[in-house]
């Protein structure tokens, strides 16, 4: 139901007009091969964020901002990667046996499925049903039994604690399969194309705290039989596997070609706040950080906190490339998780977001309880076919939120994207509204995106993208 996903929907719709709409041409692609991203940028026409624009300057320069961003995600600046990924899927694929890694990693997970807890009696009743025999010649009376029927329901409950301490070995790609050797970390080692060794590696380090993450059902098993005294008894076994995994503060996952760094991701964890040796994700706090290298680009979530204590979550992403911003975004709400014999609930409230590009483009504001916010939305589609009420609902809804776009670091909102209701359609005499998600100007007119990014606006924008989708396409051979 689009409903549900109506803050996510517009978002989007501002984050795809502020970086889909890039004009360049084949020449324009070799000239910024020899530039820094620093020339990129500031090859961008300087505006007056404080300065309201109008729909034709803002098309211009979210072109011009678009142009810059996306030219730092050509193909060829991953092409070494990209060399390197499909050949090892090529020769290191579905032909090359695996079997040494299948029976290892089978032999792995049967060794954390643990901590058998038995078959747990969880609920039972009891009744008595008139089950007709027939008549009585006699009397010519239908003739009843009165049979008790028992039912028992049983968990069979396993525990699966997922750990990576757990699978460790080195393995070597030679001669066609892969051999392993006992160590106490887990690594691959393979050849490139060119015969460079190549190491994938992943290492551990810390204290770990078990999270519970849900449970997997198995499977039933039915038994029912009749008693010596002609009652029923039936019982039923449910076979259940609880996910647990063993989070470890420190998890390093590298990948090098011929002793050079290709990739290297970092994941901590603050496990100090977790109130005993499990995660109670209602309770505790949780915060982690990663960071991401490729080919001289980061990526890193410098914060991804949630507490349930004081009712707040953040969320904060930058993406680099050397020392120069690229992406960053953040997001902030309060919200409260609820355990239900370990199925959690989460209720956002109020959200705040905020988006910059290349320091071009803002995109930032908030939505204020968002529980009520899905009601009026609920509420308007419950009455589509009233016209005075559904507006009343959406308009409701419009002001509960604030998202706009702003340009170059000032406080002027250039647009917003808006819910209008419309005439869907006609019915059985009544009519039927809806509502489209659009963008507004400051004077108050309003564009479908349909209408304001055609291909005819943004013929350059279109070309260029479809020539880097086939280029990716062409270059990237696995399926």
């Amino acid at each position: 139901m689009k409903n549900k996903h109506f803050i996510y929907s517009a978002l989007c719709a501002l984050m795809l007009s502020s970086t889909m709409f890039v004009s360049c041409d084949k020449d324009d692609d070799k000239k910024s091969e020899e530039k820094t991203t620093d020339d990129i940028i500031n090859q961008i026409p300087a505006v007056d964020g404080n300065k309201q624009l109008t729909p034709d300057e803002q098309k211009s320069y979210l072109d011009q901002v678009g142009k810059a961003f996306m030219t730092e995600f050509q193909s060829t600046n991953f092409d070494n990667f990209i060399d390197l990924v499909n050949y090892a899927y090529e020769k290191y694929g579905e032909d090359y046996d695996w079997d040494n890694v299948e029976s290892w990693a089978d032999d792995a997970y049967e060794a954390l499925v643990k901590n058998e807890k038995g078959k747990t009696l969880v609920d039972e009743s009891e009744w008595t049903d008139d089950v007709y025999q027939g008549y009585d010649e006699k009397t010519d009376e239908p003739i009843y039994k009165t049979i008790t029927y028992r039912y028992f329901y049983y968990e069979d409950i396993t525990e699966v604690i997922y750990t990576a301490s757990a699978f460790k070995g080195h393995f070597v790609a030679e001669n066609g399969k892969w051999t392993q050797t006992a160590a106490d970390d887990l690594q691959f080692s393979f050849s490139d194309q060119n015969g460079k060794p190549c190491v994938l590696s992943v290492t551990t380090s810390g204290k770990t705290v078990n999270a519970f993450f849900g449970d997997d059902n198995k499977g039933y098993d039915w038994t029912r039989k009749e008693n010596e005294d002609g009652s029923l008894t039936s019982e039923s076994t449910e076979e259940i596997e609880k996910q647990i995994v063993a989070v470890p503060e420190h998890i390093t996952v590298t990948l090098t070609q011929d002793g050079k760094e290709v990739i290297k991701s970092e994941i901590n964890t603050d496990l100090s706040v977790a109130s005993s040796t499990e995660y109670d994700f209602s309770k505790d706090k949780f915060n982690v950080t990663t960071t991401t290298t490729i080919d001289g680009y980061t990526f890193e979530v410098s914060k991804a906190s949630f507490s349930n204590q004081d009712k707040k979550a953040e969320s904060t992403f930058k993406l680099k490339k050397g020392d120069v911003k690229l992406l960053e975004y953040s997001i902030k709400a309060n919200g409260e998780i609820t355990n239900d014999d370990g199925d959690y609930d989460v209720n956002t409230l109020d959200t705040e977001i905020s988006i910059d590009i290349l320091g071009k483009v803002q995109i930032k504001g908030t939505s204020k309880d968002g529980g009520k916010l899905m009601d009026l939305l609920d509420e308007a589609e419950e009455n589509q076919d009233n016209e005075t009420v559904y507006k009343e609902k959406i308009a409701a809804a419009n002001a509960l939120i604030n998202y706009g776009m702003y340009f170059d670091g000032g406080d002027t909102k250039q647009l917003e994207v808006v819910m209008e209701p419309f005439e869907e359609e006609t019915w059985g005499g009544k009519t039927y509204w809806d509502y489209d998600l659009l963008i507004q100007f400051a004077d108050g007119t309003k564009n479908a995106f349909d209408d304001f990014f055609i291909k005819a606006n943004f013929y350059n924008v279109n070309n260029l993208w479809d020539d880097m989708s086939d280029d990716y396409e062409n270059k990237i051979k696995v399926d």
